[in-house]
């Protein structure tokens, strides 16, 4: 009888352990969600690599120098980015939000959960931008 309890006793204790667990696991996801975090290293890389496809075509090389100081945090499910992009000073005001609005759909193309893009732009010099 006692063999019993004891049997008894111990999976009892290693369910609650079991349960314990998945239930932290449930908690820390929720907690991230509400509350504004940095994104996790591989959600930035993917947005950088998204970057250097466009940065790559052959007819944005010359209005789109480089991306710098690219950041993203999450807000919920949602994710916010701020990047500061490189162009050449003759570029004008209408070709500028043609690329910003380039930059935000392919940001947003590669991550659906991408909510809202902040783009500043630097006039820097040719040589500077590689």
């Amino acid at each position: 009888m006692l063999i019993l309890f004891l049997v008894f006793f111990w999976i009892g204790f290693l369910v609650s352990i079991v349960i314990f667990q998945q239930g932290l696991s449930i908690f820390k996801g929720a907690f991230y969600e509400v509350t504004d975090a940095s994104a996790s290293e591989p959600v930035i890389r993917s947005l950088s690599s998204s970057l250097d496809k466009l940065r790559e075509d052959p007819h944005l090389k010359s209005s789109f120098l480089h991306a710098r100081g690219l950041r993203a945090r999450r807000a919920g499910s949602q994710l916010f980015v701020d990047l500061r992009v490189g162009v050449p000073g003759t570029l004008t005001a209408f070709e500028l939000s043609q690329l910003e609005e380039q930059i935000v759909a392919a940001l947003k193309g590669e991550r659906k959960d991408v909510k809202e893009v902040q783009v500043q732009f630097e006039v820097v010099s040719e040589k500077d931008g590689e």
